[in-house]
């Protein structure tokens, strides 16, 4: 690696493919065939060609970003599979493929390098696939920002006696402790728990934690903890008042939500 150097994408990467966003210095970029819908991660690191190139705070950012896309991707084509794959031995710079497979695609069950030649997307295909990526990682929170959960006061008052807070009566039906983004987190609050008192706010760290992204309300990727939260990982606790409509607010009011950088 060179990382005084400026960062310049491949040719032939930015040949096949179209830039639709940077989420913390990471292209997504789009690749052009109309067979697959087949997005490429390319993080702005001079030089990188392999996952362990890259230092740790990226290979984070990166992982975090290829989960999410690909949970979305499948919720969003309906795939049979999601293919995830660094593989470069045809074009080294460091890039990370993530294509949604359908059982009877064009290349199914093979991976899909070698099948055919790509069929360049029309107008209207590439605008909607363009346009459906862009907002959803224009809603992607920041990495290492707080995640939220709502929850009884008494609830939370017992799980720091214990040390660990293992749900409420949803989470455990569920088999995960729910928890919100900034961006989610009042709607949460007047779906689920209008009119309730006795609330606390509390705001996690997620780092540390093996916090999963899954697909919930209008096709949003909410984060869940399949374990005990450590009530260490708590960096405040709010009490929460209804509004004039009965939908619970933190004291001062919920975070205002931070742009993607």
């Amino acid at each position: 690696m060179t990382p005084d150097t400026a960062f310049d994408l491949d040719e032939r990467l930015a040949a096949g493919t179209f830039l639709v966003a940077r989420h913390e210095a990471i292209q997504v970029r789009l690749a052009n065939d109309a067979r697959f819908f087949w997005l490429m991660l390319v993080p702005e690191i001079p030089g990188a060609s392999e996952l362990h190139d890259l230092g740790e705070v990226t290979q984070q950012a990166l992982m975090r970003l290829a989960t999410r896309l690909g949970a979305w991707l499948k919720a969003e084509t309906g795939a049979d599979k999601v293919n995830s794959a660094a593989i470069g031995n045809m074009v080294p710079q460091l890039h990370v493929h993530i294509v949604a497979r359908q059982a009877g695609d064009a290349a199914w069950p093979d991976p899909i390098w070698g099948h055919g030649a790509p069929v360049p997307m029309d107008e209207d295909l590439r605008r909607a696939r363009i346009d459906a990526i862009a907002g959803f990682v224009a809603g992607l929170p920041p990495s290492g920002d707080p995640i939220y959960k709502i929850c009884d006061a008494a609830l939370w008052d017992e799980a720091v006696k214990s040390g660990h807070f293992t749900g409420a009566e949803i989470d455990i039906q569920d088999g995960y402790i729910h928890f919100s983004t900034a961006t989610q987190a009042q709607e949460t609050a007047r779906r689920h728990f209008r009119a309730r008192k006795g609330l606390v706010f509390v705001a996690i760290d997620p780092a540390g934690l093996e916090i999963i992204w899954e697909t919930s309300r209008g096709g949003d990727l909410f984060p869940h903890l399949y374990d005990a939260l450590p009530v260490s990982s708590a960096l405040s606790v709010t009490a929460m008042h209804p509004d004039s409509d009965g939908t619970p607010i933190p004291e001062g009011g919920f975070p205002a939500p931070r742009t993607p950088r």
